[in-house]
């Protein structure tokens, strides 16, 4: 398993690999590392990079074993892209309560 070194953003167990790209679409994995630091962690397990989709044994593996790694975990980060912060998710008409995440099967 590959853990993400929440102060470089670099992959630990396998060298050289960096989730920490100029890309809009890694606001979640900097966010995570940025709540985790906050939080007194070194580490996190984002699956967007820390699964070596290279690898079919290791891609079956976290997918079958992903509902106890979330269950089992000290802390589990969700970033929602159409979730604004700051806003009271507990409103009636907040964003979270529309969010594309409640409708996702």
């Amino acid at each position: 398993m590959r853990l993400l070194n929440v102060y470089t953003r670099r992959l630990e167990e396998f060298t050289g690999d960096l989730c920490d790209r100029p890309r809009p679409e890694y606001a979640k994995i900097r966010g995570c590392c940025e709540q985790a630091i906050r939080d007194g962690y070194d580490y996190v397990w984002v699956d967007t990079c820390c699964i070596d989709k290279g690898s079919s044994a290791e891609l079956s593996e976290a997918i079958n074993s992903m509902f106890a790694w979330y269950r089992d975990a000290d802390i589990c980060y969700v970033y929602l892209v159409d979730v604004p912060t700051g806003e009271d998710p507990f409103e009636k008409d907040s964003a979270f309560r529309k969010s594309r995440w409640h409708t996702r099967r």
